[in-house]
């Protein structure tokens, strides 16, 4: 069964696989009849060799002993205190975050408001029938200012009227005590603040003055420049920016539209531009009751007292023959409208704007169409309009109503009702939206102004 044989020597290389369970290491193999050399490699065991992979530190060691003068130290805080301790006052008197709150996108799209604060002067100036007739606010945001009226007059006004002022972010906040009162002498129709000076203001008169004042010189003479005269009520102020000039525009119901370059710093106040509605002569001129203007430079529009809407422009007014005055009418928009009582374009779409009127209706119009888009009834007198400052589509009115009332120029309906708890009114003469926040501004009866926090938004 078994035999002996001989065979010659093979040579041949070998490698050895270690089993996973492996734990031992293994060892070099050579095989002496080839001379190769046979290797294994270790895979997952453990070994008895250890190498350390790291750095060296050092002890920190901390040094308390700055190296500095005492007297160069000292000379410095006493040079920067007085500045310091001017900006710490300065601090402690605002009241600029005390009402910051994190809102979430519920919140924002609520349809309440909340009353914040009831101005009334303790000096009202004694005018028959006080009104509150315009309100503005500072660029900023921080300061509200109106003006007081008489609601009719039988005659050319002298009433004593005056303008105040409040910053409503100031730690000494007063609801009874404006920050500054200035007299006028007749009632205040208009007023309208500089778009970026927050201390220059422009007011509009009963008896047809424009005056623009500067409260960084409330000490002394707060005007700049000449008091510019219309022949009648002034109906209408607004800063208006035309081929990069920022312009004040003061229209009246002696049918003038005036243009006027203001440059503070020197104290200067001209007439650059005068405009008058039609080529017949400067007699007998139609009233202007308001205008407004579009983002579109030079291009607006004019309502007067007739009713009647026209579309207008800077660049093709045509001078008048023997007058200084230019006639910038390209077109008449609409004819036989009621009584316009404002008319807003939007500060979005160049060519959209909205006028309200005395019958109770509001119209929403385009300038590239020759009819109204939408004519919408309501179920009061609108006495003014304005544009949301967030939503392009929103507009508020307000009138005869305790309520402001929101809408959606995109269809011309109703979105929200907003009212405070205050209910001791019937109408709302005047309202100011905030450049900055989600303020607005509402005179009521009796000299009174409140302030509304409302929504950021409103649901379509």
């Amino acid at each position: 069964m078994f035999s002996n044989a001989d065979f010659e020597v093979v040579g041949f290389s070998s490698l050895a696989e270690p089993k996973s369970d492996d734990t031992c290491s293994k060892r070099k193999m050579q095989e002496s009849s080839s001379q190769t050399e046979l290797k294994s490699f270790e895979e997952g065991t453990q070994t008895n060799s250890n190498k350390d992979s790291g750095i060296q530190t050092e002890e920190i060691v901390k040094n308390l002993n700055s190296d500095y003068n005492v007297d160069n130290l000292a000379a410095f805080l006493k040079r920067i205190s007085p500045d310091v301790l001017l900006e710490l006052n300065k601090a402690e008197k605002s009241k600029a975050f005390t009402q910051y709150r994190d809102i979430s996108d519920e919140q924002q799209f609520h349809n309440t408001i909340k009353a914040t604060h009831i101005i009334q002067s303790a000096e009202v100036p004694k005018i028959p029938e006080v009104k509150v007739s315009s309100l503005s606010w500072s660029c900023t945001g921080n300061v509200i200012s109106f003006g007081y009226e008489t609601f009719e007059h039988e005659d050319w006004c002298t009433h004593k009227s005056s303008v105040d002022f409040y910053n409503i972010t100031m730690s000494d906040f007063d609801e009874k005590k404006p920050r500054h009162a200035i007299s006028t002498t007749s009632c205040v129709t208009y007023l309208a603040t500089h778009p970026f000076e927050p201390t220059i203001i422009a007011i509009g008169t009963a008896d047809g003055d424009v005056h623009i004042w500067d409260l960084k010189k409330v000490d002394r003479d707060v005007s700049i420049g000449n008091i510019f005269h219309h022949k009648d009520r002034i109906t209408r102020l607004s800063w208006e920016t035309i081929n990069s000039q920022l312009y004040l525009v003061s229209s009246a119901l002696d049918g003038n539209l005036f243009l006027l370059k203001v440059v503070p710093s020197i104290g200067s106040v001209v007439i650059s531009e005068r405009y008058i509605m039609t080529n017949e002569g400067t007699e007998l001129l139609p009233g202007i009751n308001t205008y407004g203007f579009s983002t579109q430079p030079g291009v607006f529009v004019v309502a007067l007292e007739s009713g009647e809407l026209l579309h207008c422009s800077t660049f093709s007014a045509p001078t008048i023959p023997s007058t200084s005055f230019k006639n910038p009418v390209l077109k008449s928009i609409a004819e036989k409208t009621a009584l316009v009582t404002d008319l807003k374009f939007s500060p979005f779409i160049e060519h959209l704007f909205i006028i309200c009127c005395v019958n109770k209706t509001f119209l929403i119009y385009s300038l590239k169409e020759s009819v109204h888009l939408y004519r919408m009834h309501i179920n009061f007198i609108p006495l003014g309009l304005a544009w949301s400052r967030n939503q392009g589509n929103i507009f508020f009115l307000w009138g005869q109503s305790q309520k402001v009332h929101v809408f959606n120029s995109d269809n011309g309906r109703a979105v929200a009702e907003l009212q405070s708890d205050i209910s001791n009114y019937d109408t709302i003469n005047s309202v100011a939206v905030s450049p900055k926040s989600s303020r607005l501004g509402l005179s009521i009866g009796n000299g009174r102004v409140l302030i509304w926090e409302i929504p950021e938004f409103f649901i379509t």
